[in-house]
């Protein structure tokens, strides 16, 4: 019988809300790309390119305060913290509103600075200011969007996460053909389009600051000042490694539509927001995928889990590579499948288009590994690691090889670049582990397991009463008392008795040096665990809701 049940069941709860949140802005800019093009032409195409180093921009934001609030505040439930975990979500949320607040000020009184640095081409530049309005206004709505879906996914409510993202872009997509085929808006209808789908997403969201079933608490005038700041700094510092990926991408693609501008003026701009959509397509999956991974990983990391650990783990990274292999031929295959989407395969410049997607494509495998390695090691927070790594695989790796190879590939070397530095985000990940083994005996392997544990780790999934005796046998060849062994019989027997036929119920149990801690899932009813308390009385039971699922832990000490 598969020890990974729950494992498996929240990871498929909460892939499809994940795969939608990755989408968030970013699939917008592709629809945006999609109707621009067919029904205006490749130069308003060219000026949505002109504003892709903004939108990555906002994308950090929401890495930041919603990924990195999200890892601390589960963190703190895997551990029985309830307290540290509302604090964390309390913190994220102000956060984002204060910096929607500052975003808001600022696009709304420095647009023309802003598109000026942007240094759109004098053929694009109408094209810019129209889009640029709406699209400034949208940038706070789905940063905060974002953030509070973030924590929505993860707090039992992973459907009403996934409905407002969907109706976001369903909204979005619609009025997208409605402004730019029936009322010829021009390119600044796609913004509006994006707006008014975010914004009505955002409202709808409201529902849950008022529902009572949702964990996540908030603190309101608990928090000291001095703890507000140090706990916002520690949200920043766990969310930056994978926010820097978007931080790196900023200033590379800035840095790459100065080159492609220079190089091949418009052609380039096209070239490459075909590629970086197509990218943002792929990225969607691949993303998704991982972070429903890293989403669950630091519950039960934090319990040294190894076994869901690695189910997770090979599992996100299958999909995300079937995902990634799949999309790869198509763009070698048949590349017009793609370009038709914006009328590209009817350019007489479509000999290059094709070529550049073929290049570019080379990136999507080993992107794979990169993002996987930089979202664990987030993840199980070690943070230096992954920060470096996302330099790596979004900034150093990619200019040192367009820069290495311009003398010899031209400016193809632009189109090549991600691929080279993804590989060598990979190598440095291995060599990183290698060292860490070195320095740190007791960890060991790519997912840094405390291996002196794994031996002392028993995984048992539980379907009905009777699978329980095998736990309880387990607990007494390891010399637990026999009122400690009915303590975890009482509470199997109570999960059982209260719930529906198919519960599935995990249990851990790990033989530390000074005491056996037996920690037990389910995905049973809520509020429970009262009653349970009151039956075994025992002071070193604890509990927790977390992912939706039960979570209680009990320490048997050892005598």
């Amino acid at each position: 019988m598969d020890n990974d049940i729950i494992a498996n069941i929240k990871f498929k709860e909460l892939l499809l809300p994940t795969l939608l949140i990755a989408m968030a802005l970013n699939i917008s800019a592709v629809f945006d790309s999609f109707f621009v093009s067919s029904l205006i032409g490749e130069s308003a195409l060219a000026a949505i390119q002109v504003f892709e180093p903004v939108v990555l921009f906002i994308t950090i934001l929401e890495w930041l305060f919603g990924l990195g609030g999200q890892i601390l505040s589960l963190n703190c439930k895997g551990e029985f913290n309830e307290y540290g975990s509302n604090k964390y979500f309390t913190i994220a949320i102000e956060s984002t509103v204060i910096v929607c607040i500052i975003m808001l000020i600022v696009c709304s009184v420095f647009a023309d600075s802003l598109i000026n640095i942007l240094h759109p081409p004098a053929g694009v530049l109408p094209y810019v200011q129209q889009y640029a309005p709406f699209l400034f206004l949208c940038f706070p709505i789905s940063t905060g969007l974002g953030v509070l879906s973030q924590y929505i996914r993860v707090d039992g409510q992973p459907n009403f996460a996934s409905y407002l993202i969907i109706i976001a872009n369903v909204i979005n997509i619609v009025l997208d053909y409605v402004f730019l085929a029936y009322f010829h808006t021009g390119i600044g209808g796609a913004a509006l389009a994006t707006l008014i789908g975010y914004s009505v997403a955002l409202i709808i969201s409201l529902k849950y600051h008022f529902d009572p079933k949702r964990t996540y608490k908030y603190l309101r005038l608990k928090i000291s000042i001095k703890e507000w700041f140090e706990s916002a700094y520690k949200i920043c510092k766990t969310g930056f490694p994978n926010a820097s990926t978007g931080l790196f991408e900023v200033v590379l693609v800035y840095i790459i539509n100065r080159i492609l501008t220079v190089y091949l003026g418009e052609i380039g701009l096209v070239s490459y927001t075909a590629c970086m959509d197509a990218l943002l397509i792929v990225s969607i999956l691949i993303v998704g995928f991982i972070e429903t991974f890293s989403s669950i990983i630091p519950v039960y990391y934090s319990q040294h889990d190894y076994k869901n650990v690695r189910f997770l783990f090979r599992k996100s990274v299958m999909f995300a590579l079937i995902a990634a292999v799949a999309f790869t031929v198509i763009l070698w295959v048949v590349p017009d499948l793609f370009l038709m989407l914006y009328k590209l395969n009817l350019s007489p410049n479509v000999e290059t288009f094709r070529f550049t997607l073929r290049m570019f494509s080379l990136c999507f495998i080993p992107s794979v590994f990169a993002t996987v390695f930089i979202f664990y090691y987030e993840a199980i927070e070690r943070s230096a690691i992954a920060t470096a790594l996302s330099a790596i695989a979004m900034f150093v790796g990619p200019l040192s090889a367009i820069f290495g190879l311009l003398p010899f590939m031209g400016i193809n070397s632009v189109f090549i670049s991600f691929a080279v530095a993804n590989v060598m985000t990979i190598i440095v990940a291995i060599v990183y582990v290698k060292i860490v083994e070195r320095r740190e005996p007791e960890y060991g392997g790519l997912l840094l397991f405390r291996e002196d544990l794994i031996p002392l780790t028993q995984n048992f999934n539980l379907q009905n009463r009777n699978d329980k005796n095998e736990v309880i046998s387990h607990l007494m060849s390891l010399g637990c008392k026999e009122e400690e062994c009915k303590n975890v019989e009482s509470i199997l027997n109570y999960i059982f008795d209260n719930n529906e036929e198919d519960v599935s119920v995990e249990v851990l149990v790990i033989n530390y040096e000074d005491n056996i801690a037996v920690n037990i899932k389910d995905t049973g009813k809520e509020g429970l665990f009262e009653e349970i308390k009151k039956e075994v009385c025992d002071d070193d039971l604890k509990f927790t809701n977390v992912l939706g699922f039960n979570n209680i832990g009990y320490t048997i000490k050892k005598s």
